[in-house]
């Protein structure tokens, strides 16, 4: 009985799946567009688009340093509370695609869109990757904004 257990402890050691967990915490600039449209006082909808061409961070081993791609989404705001989401697909320096689709929560009195993303998958390291964190946006009224992450994503 132990022989057995012993086998069945080690062939579930031998087929384990390690991940790696990497801080994805930065800064993503972007070429955008969002179009308001408004409903009534303190209530509007947003239509946004952004083609992100470039990703900054303090950490040197931060994995999406040098990402870039589009993220576009549509949401309503009421009285600063956000209903809606998009999706980002983003290709890393190794030509590897990563997508994460994005939930916003709430609209600051400075315009600064606020909410939660997660990964979802993607191609090469990124197939498999898991992950959330949270997400501030904002725009700068000339046509490029800014989306402050943090969080982290788990490698397969």
């Amino acid at each position: 009985m132990r022989l057995i257990c012993a086998s069945v402890a080690m062939a579930c050691a031998a087929t384990a799946v390690w991940a790696e967990t990497f801080d994805v915490s930065g800064t993503a600039y972007a070429a955008s567009s969002t179009v308001v449209v408004p409903i009534s006082d303190g209530f509007f909808a947003l239509d946004s688009g952004g083609l992100y061409d470039r990703f900054e961070s303090d950490n040197p081993d931060n994995i999406l340093i040098g990402a870039s791609g589009p993220c576009f989404g549509a949401a309503t705001v009421n009285m600063g509370r956000a209903e809606g989401g998009g999706v980002c697909t983003w290709t890393d320096p190794d030509n590897e695609v990563v997508v994460m689709h994005y939930q916003g929560e709430s609209v600051t009195a400075e315009g600064v869109f606020e909410g939660t993303w997660r990964t979802v998958g993607g191609t090469g390291k990124w197939d498999g990757a898991t992950g959330s964190g949270r997400f501030a946006s904002s725009a700068d009224g000339e046509g490029r904004s800014k989306n402050v992450i943090t969080g982290e994503v788990d490698l397969p």
